[in-house]
């Protein structure tokens, strides 16, 4: 049922435009986690049900080719999931859209009832419905109260069943730090 809404998305908006979680290691043959346990976006979160909803797709991924740059904060990512058994929880992001730092600003400074998100909302509806997930882990400080509201609001999970934690992606050494302890305690 995921791989059917995957492909609705990829459908809806072209490959070129979207990113999903699986794609950074499955599609790379050469990579260390090529062949991994970690199912990504296509995680259905059989042992522990929990969703882990990033704001919006990361920077640049490395193709087949391999050709992009090395992501090192997502090979963290999945190397403290792996680490916590985390291998078939779902992975995924509020928006599916790879948008520009400039365009994700816009995005997430507009209301959530706008039309231009309707669709975002569906899906992670669809997404929801299909994990029927106990924990809810919002990646990301800064827009996890919009996230967290959206959730309790649409009345997919209950408010004491989110939580969140820093992202990956944040620069610095302390700020990763806290990443790295925020994986540790779910």
């Amino acid at each position: 049922m995921l791989e059917e809404l995957k492909n609705n998305i990829i459908k809806e908006l072209g490959r070129d435009n979207v990113w999903f979680y699986e794609d950074y290691f499955s599609d790379c043959p050469h990579h260390q986690y090529a062949g991994s346990p970690i199912r990504g976006f296509l995680g259905e979160g059989d042992k522990k049900r929990i969703i882990f909803v990033s704001p919006n797709p990361s920077g640049k991924v490395r193709n087949i080719d391999g050709n992009e740059p090395r992501n090192s904060k997502l090979e963290l990512f999945y190397t403290l999931l792996n680490e916590r058994n985390f291998n078939n929880e779902h992975l995924t992001d509020f928006t599916k859209k790879r948008l520009s730092k400039e365009d994700a600003g816009k995005f997430w400074k507009q209301p959530f009832d706008n039309l231009l998100i309707e669709k975002e909302k569906k899906w992670l509806k669809e997404e929801f419905k299909i994990v029927n997930p106990e924990i809810v882990v919002i990646v990301g400080k800064t827009n996890a109260p919009k996230i967290r509201k959206f959730l309790i609001e649409n009345q997919l999970i209950g408010e004491n069943n989110i939580k969140d934690i820093h992202h990956y992606s944040q620069r610095g050494q302390n700020l990763l730090n806290h990443f790295i302890n925020d994986m540790i305690g779910i």
